[in-house]
């Protein structure tokens, strides 16, 4: 017992470990569970290691035409949809005609071409080609030096209407939109476009009889002309089209009987057998319908057992809305609940405006007088006055909607006389549909039928 020193002198074990602070052998040789890379850390460099390339971009546009001082927001989508670095670096090839924001927002400086191209991190790209207009002088007219894709004095065909719809949606990108509304019987698609972007909707229809195909250049050439107003912010007439469009979505359905339009202008057959068949007086659809006596508008009551075959000018179709194109725009109606619509044909630059089944419309004669006073059109007596209307477009909409519905006929007798064959009236256009006057007709129908 002697032998061992007090407990204050030994030093050996005690005295030779550290206090707990510093020791830091086997606790501190141990970093914090945050500081750990050897597992966690290797982890997520194997998930970094796993860079997925970008394989394409896309831009919104490829071809966009803006006048000076106008903006336009870029998009772009990159591919695939989990692709690493999704960044997209911007250039464009002369900075005198185009800048762009930060937020990809482009603004035209001066009249020029340059090329937009959008470039991921690994070098894909895709490019737009930009052209700057000058903005018109004050008082000048804006069509004087523009260039037309509509060509007014030259008969459609079905392949014509697509072609240029989709020429001017790529010039207005930011105004037009086209999509298709259903196919007709021998499967070609029956197009839309809308223009405006309101919540105030309208819709146009031409060319529902095959041999009144004008109507649908004078659709088209007021489709042209509108956007080309509202892109130089310049007045068409009186009217202020940018205004007028930001409060309506105009929907345009200028060939609603494209098998027709070809039967007429492209050579095509009819389905059926047709006694003397003249493919320029022809009215009907493929199936030898026509279709502004097919709508579901008193049909069974006087079209259930036809006098008539397939064929012969007033033949209504097997069924109410038996007709495929029928369909296509009574879906087109039903799903937008139109303000009022207007169903363009031919002669007798008049107005069919109210029938005596459906009684008064509220707003049918407020439209129709405005539109007679701006646009020199008569009118006519009530539809089932002066001729059989069962199965009408504008009957059937009336009936199903109690809104407007007018059918517009475009050319004067005076101008009828002046030719021999329905596509002659392409030749004298602007005589042909009293253009400087009609023309007029939808913007005076958006200004009127705002609070139908």
């Amino acid at each position: 017992e002697s032998s061992k020193p007090p407990e204050s002198s030994r030093p050996e074990e005690e005295s030779s470990k550290p206090p707990e602070s510093s020791r830091p052998e086997e606790e501190s040789s141990k970093p914090p569970e945050s500081s750990r890379p050897e597992e966690e850390s290797s982890r997520s460099e194997e998930s970094r290691a796993a860079v997925v390339p970008a394989e394409r971009i896309v831009i919104g546009v490829h071809s966009l035409t803006l006048t000076e001082g106008d903006t336009y927001a870029m998009t772009s989508v990159i591919y695939p949809s989990d692709t690493t670095n999704r960044i997209v670096h911007w250039s464009w090839t002369d900075g005198s005609v185009l800048s762009m924001d930060e937020k990809g927002v482009v603004t035209a400086k001066a009249p020029g071409t340059a090329t937009l191209t959008a470039s991921t991190h690994n070098g894909i790209q895709d490019s737009c080609t930009i052209t700057v207009a000058a903005k018109p002088e004050p008082g000048k007219n804006m069509f004087s030096d523009y260039q037309r894709i509509v060509d007014a004095t030259t008969p459609y065909t079905s392949e014509g209407v697509q072609r240029d719809i989709r020429l001017l949606c790529e010039r207005y990108p930011e105004l037009l939109r086209q999509f298709s509304i259903g196919t007709s019987t021998m499967g070609r698609d029956i197009p839309c476009v809308t223009i405006g972007s309101g919540t105030k909707k309208a819709c146009v229809v031409g060319g529902i009889h095959s041999r009144e195909h004008i109507t649908i250049s004078f659709t088209m050439r007021c489709l042209e002309e509108f956007a080309e107003s509202y892109r130089c912010g310049q007045p068409y007439g009186e009217y202020d089209l940018q205004a007028l469009l930001q409060e309506y979505t105009l929907y345009m359905v200028p060939m609603c009987n494209p098998d027709g339009t070809d039967i007429t202008n492209a050579g095509e057959q009819p389905l059926v057998p047709v006694e003397n068949f003249d493919p320029d007086d022809y009215k009907l659809n493929a199936n030898g319908v026509n279709l502004n006596l097919n709508f579901p508008y008193y049909w069974d009551a006087h079209y259930a057992n036809p006098e008539v075959p397939p064929g012969a000018e007033k033949y209504p179709g097997a069924s109410a809305g038996s007709e495929k194109e029928t369909q296509a725009l009574m879906k087109l109606c039903e799903e937008n609940h139109f303000l009022w619509l207007l169903d363009m044909h031919i002669v007798g630059n008049g107005i069919f405006w109210r029938d005596s089944n459906n009684g008064v419309i509220p707003g049918d004669s407020a439209l129709r007088d405005a539109l007679c006073q701006r646009c020199d059109y008569r009118y006519f007596g009530m539809s089932m006055d002066v001729t059989v209307y069962y199965g009408g477009l504008e009957n059937w909409f009336r009936y199903a909607f109690n809104r407007p519905a007018l059918c517009i006929e475009l050319v004067p007798y005076s101008q009828s006389a002046r030719s021999y064959t329905y596509r002659g009236y392409n030749s004298y256009f602007e005589d042909a549909v009293n253009w400087e006057m009609t023309k007029f007709t939808f913007p005076e129908a958006m200004v009127v039928g705002r609070n139908f």
